[in-house]
């Protein structure tokens, strides 16, 4: 496991009027060898190319290891960039305009 601590200050008032200063520190744990999520153009492009291979917008969050609201959100900037009601719409298109390869499909 990767540790990685984050220290915050916090500043209260105490109710007997005098004010405390706290340090809390936060150790957030990952897997070793444990990846960042793809940044949004690189993660459109691995979704829409999931999506062409017919996977659901669970099994693609499970693919990718996100969440499934941020695959939600994604497709929904998906659809708006292509101008598509859905997901099949939005590959139609994508492959017509060569953002994505047949081969890849």
């Amino acid at each position: 496991m990767v540790t990685v601590p984050t220290a915050f200050e916090v500043i209260s008032d105490c109710p007997c009027g005098r004010r405390r200063k706290f340090t809390i520190t936060v150790e957030a744990s990952a897997p070793d060898g444990a990846q960042a999520a793809p940044r949004s153009p690189d993660l459109e492009a691995q979704i829409l190319l999931l999506a062409a291979k017919g996977l659901t917008d669970r099994e693609i969050a499970r693919e990718l290891r996100i969440g499934f609201d941020r695959v939600r959100r994604e497709v929904r900037k998906i659809l708006l960039r292509l101008s598509a009601k859905n997901k099949t719409e939005a590959v139609a298109r994508a492959l017509t305009s060569g953002e994505l390869l047949s081969e890849d499909v």
